[in-house]
């Protein structure tokens, strides 16, 4: 029932999310989760414009860091 991108974004989310709630994160299970977060918040500025990335969307792309930081989530 999604387009094209739509399953892009949710893709780039889930597979974002898996890797952010692992017991063990690697820092390349790090680095990937951090472009699959860049690759969503692009797929959603290029479908739905630039006014669809919220501050939620943009405060998701330093989760990385924090867990870089303090550890798993």
């Amino acid at each position: 029932m999604l387009d094209d991108n739509d399953r892009k974004i949710l893709g780039h989310f889930v597979r974002a999310c898996n890797l952010l709630v692992a017991r063990f994160i690697t820092d390349d299970d790090l680095k990937e989760a951090q472009e699959r977060l860049k690759d969503m918040a692009y797929l959603i500025e290029y479908t739905y414009g630039p006014e669809f990335i919220t501050s939620n969307i943009h405060l998701a792309l330093h989760i990385p860091d924090c867990c870089r930081d303090y550890g798993p989530i």
